[in-house]
């Protein structure tokens, strides 16, 4: 299964098929209880960009191109890889903000709500009128239209955003304008 995939991927990119032999698969899927093959995928994904570094180091070093051997079950682990990840021996820890992610609005549908950094996440809050909790947030966004409840969120954020044209002024040639420009000073009109 991972040799067809492999050879599939050949086929999309318009690659040439390397010689018998010069790629070898060990294992199959199922690696993990989903019946989606994760590792026929990572495998022939890995086999892929392996050919492709073969062949330049072959350009380079006018040496033959190296054999490759991809372990499916060590490809499908590399998707997941973030999970197996330890620093001094426990979990690293959460990369995402409690508040991130997707927040239901009304007519059954959903915005997205990215408040890794403060100035955002309290933005976010200010509108939904709730403290840093997510059950209160979601509770609050649904009596929201999507699409208010982002003009609200962008509208609470002008702050951000005055500060990095305050920065962008400091660096940049005071006679340089974009669009972007151009829009906020006819915002202040």
């Amino acid at each position: 299964m991972p040799r067809s995939a492999f050879h599939e991927l050949l086929r999309m990119a318009r690659l040439a098929e390397p010689p018998a032999g010069d790629v070898d698969f060990v294992g199959a899927d199922p690696v993990f209880p989903t019946r989606y093959r994760v590792g026929t995928a990572g495998a022939a994904a890995l086999a892929a960009v392996g050919m492709a570094a073969s062949d330049l180091w072959s350009l380079r070093s006018g040496r033959p191109r190296q054999r490759l051997r991809v372990n499916v079950r060590a490809a499908a682990a590399s998707l997941r890889s973030s999970r197996y990840l330890r620093v001094n021996g426990a979990p690293p820890p959460e990369v995402w903000d409690p508040l991130s992610g997707f927040c239901p609005v009304a007519g059954g549908r959903w915005v997205s709500i990215h408040s890794n950094f403060a100035a955002h996440r309290d933005a976010a809050l200010r509108v939904l009128g709730t403290a840093a909790d997510r059950a209160a947030a979601e509770e609050a966004s649904r009596g929201w239209d999507g699409n208010a409840l982002e003009d609200a969120w962008q509208g609470a954020k002008k702050g951000v955003k005055k500060a990095g044209e305050e920065v962008k002024e400091v660096f940049s040639d005071k006679n340089d304008t974009d669009e972007g420009d151009k829009d906020d000073k006819n915002d202040k009109k």
